[in-house]
């Protein structure tokens, strides 16, 4: 009869550790996946191991920081992790951070241009196309100015050593040619050395056709 007890009372302690084994399983990789250091140094205070994988086999330091769970992360790194979970979770992350295969056959760049849309909504300017230039000087100053900035730029270019040998007789010829440090010195930068078409908009957006 004393044997049927204590084997009762055996099996009590083990159906009741199981069942605080099983909990404390489940509390342990639900505070790691919520990023719960306090919950996850209680649980190793209290004997749970470390190196203990989830039901998909993933060791708890991986699942860390696969799951961006930083403070547990530093909390499980601080305790007694084995060499093989180590090395596994340096292999995973090694091979998450390399590129996709397909990450390397990226078309190429669309080459773009520039394009001036000129607002004329009397229709006064000619139907004819025009080509200019984009250019830019300080903000301060008259847009006035800027041909004069540029006629300048030309006479110093033309003074040079290679200036007098390939002097630049007209405006397109000198915002092409004419290097950008004798724009800079009459403050004002190319930003198309070669013209762009300019279109005229009557600056009203049509309806949408129906479909």
């Amino acid at each position: 009869m004393r044997f049927y007890i204590k084997l009762s009372l055996y099996l009590y302690v083990l159906i009741g550790f199981n069942i605080s084994i099983a909990g404390s399983y489940a509390d342990f990789f639900k505070a790691i996946e919520m990023d719960q250091p306090e919950v996850v140094g209680n649980l190793l205070a209290r004997g749970f191991d470390p190196n203990s994988p989830n039901p998909q086999g993933q060791p708890a330091l991986l699942l860390a920081m696969q799951k961006s769970s930083n403070k547990v992360a530093e909390v499980l790194k601080k305790n007694e992790i084995s060499p093989a979970v180590l090395r596994r979770v340096m292999e995973e992350l090694n091979l998450a951070a390399q590129p996709d295969p397909g990450e390397g056959e990226k078309p190429p760049p669309m080459k773009k241009q520039f394009v001036i849309l000129i607002s004329d909504p009397e229709g006064r300017l000619p139907k004819n196309d025009f080509a200019g230039w984009v250019l830019q000087i300080p903000e301060s100053e008259s847009v006035a100015t800027t041909q004069d900035r540029v006629f300048r730029a030309a006479y110093d270019w033309n003074t040079t050593k290679k200036g007098s040998l390939l002097p630049v007789k007209t405006v397109g010829e000198a915002i092409e040619n004419v290097p950008a440090k004798f724009f800079k010195e009459t403050d004002v930068w190319v930003k198309t050395k070669t013209p762009v078409l300019m279109i005229r908009t009557d600056n009203e957006i049509p309806k949408e056709s129906s479909r």
